[in-house]
């Protein structure tokens, strides 16, 4: 089966060779934005951006086929966003079902995305390397688990990021005979990030820290949970529209009344805001109904009122608490480096819930999303993001 994989995998990438001979090499093209990006791609047959609504307001949106799953969370047979604001260096993201790799459109969509970006034979190579990266892992380590897998190249002023994703394998039909390759169910997400900017769908992978001589090596007491790939579930979540600025609790509730176990925290700088995730993934039954409470007050109140580690930077304390059926097995107590979030800490209190502490800037505005748990639209899926920024 393993070599099947391969074999397939192979097939897929050689389908990316003639369109880069067709590329010429160029040394430098002007900053092409996102309006530009999706009227040049509009000039091709099959390319019909709309306003993305209500999935990101503001973005354009293109995909997938009229025959595919819209609310497919794998992007179904391809599907293109280009973040607003358009009069700005594009920021495209393309996402895809695994089982619709073997399709020349969806390659037609990378190849078409990146001549318009201006990159160079170079450049191509680098990042369609780092597909195969990813490509590569999601179908060899594929099982009844679920799998994240990242990789992440400059090419000129953008920074291309790569995620594959797989849950299980793609349902077969009883009637037939086993097949010899199960094919993993997942998919791939591309995100191109202006140089300068953050990314907001694929986490941007940390600098890789220069190698120093140790005398002794050391082993770690537990592993550092420094943010890695994201486990996104191919939620996208837009930019905060409602800010809490008078310090006032607020409360999201899980219709679906799952189990959750608290799998990674990711944050970024998002230009007007602090962006904090909180990915959970499903783990036992649950029952009771998970909470996510956020309560406001001075960071120097945060041991005595709520029995975990204040923050140890910023005036006031942003605290997100997950009350039932949430597990929480490692910690976090450091710094970030964000301009309205400089510390972050977490824990469990005394009664074993868990708490994400945001040490912000007094009086600082807050917004918490949980898209999955929307009350009139709930969505059976795993990982679920809690997302909570911070206004600069």
């Amino acid at each position: 089966m393993r070599r099947s994989m391969i074999l397939i995998l192979a097939g897929l990438m050689s389908l990316v060779a003639p369109a880069l001979a067709a590329t010429p090499e160029q040394s430098a093209v002007p900053t092409v934005t996102g309006q530009e990006l999706a009227d040049a791609l509009g000039q091709w047959d099959g390319y019909d951006f709309q306003d993305a609504g209500d999935a990101w307001p503001g973005a354009l949106r293109d995909g997938p086929s009229a025959t595919a799953d819209p609310s497919d969370p794998y992007g179904a047979d391809g599907t293109i966003l280009i973040l607003p604001p358009l009069d700005s260096p594009a920021h495209p993201v393309v996402t895809v079902r695994l089982t619709s790799m073997s399709g020349a459109a969806i390659w037609d969509h990378y190849q078409r995305i990146f001549n318009a970006l201006g990159m160079t034979d170079t450049e191509q190579q680098a990042a369609y390397g780092a597909l195969g990266q990813v490509l590569g892992q999601a179908y060899a380590q594929a099982d009844d688990g679920e799998h994240t897998h990242a990789a992440a190249v400059d090419a000129g002023d953008y920074h291309v990021l790569w995620q594959s994703r797989t849950s299980g394998f793609e349902s077969t039909d009883p009637a037939q005979p086993v097949p010899t390759f199960l094919m993993p169910a997942g998919g791939v997400t591309l995100e191109i990030v202006p140089i300068d900017e953050a990314s907001v769908v694929v986490p941007m992978p940390e600098p890789t820290p220069t190698p120093t001589p140790a005398p002794t090596p050391r082993r770690t007491p537990r592993p550092t949970p420094t943010p890695t790939a994201s486990a996104s579930t191919g939620q996208v979540v837009p930019p905060p529209t409602h800010w809490v600025c008078d310090g006032i609790s607020t409360a999201i509730t899980d219709p679906l009344s799952k189990g959750w176990n608290v799998q990674r925290i990711d944050w970024g700088n998002h230009g007007k805001y602090d962006r904090v995730t909180i990915t959970l993934n499903q783990f036992g039954k649950g029952g009771d109904g998970t909470q996510a409470i956020v309560q406001v007050m001075p960071t120097n109140e945060v041991a005595s009122t709520l029995k975990v580690t204040a923050p140890s930077a910023g005036a006031q304390a942003v605290a997100i608490g997950l009350y039932q059926d949430v597990r929480l097995n490692w910690t976090l107590d450091r710094s970030l480096g964000l301009p309205a979030i400089p510390w972050l800490t977490m824990e469990k209190d005394n009664n074993g819930f868990p708490w994400i502490v945001l040490g912000t800037k007094a009086n600082a505005c807050y917004s918490i999303q949980a898209p999955a748990w929307t009350a009139n639209h709930p969505k059976s899926t795993t990982p679920v993001q809690i997302v909570v920024d911070i206004k600069h």
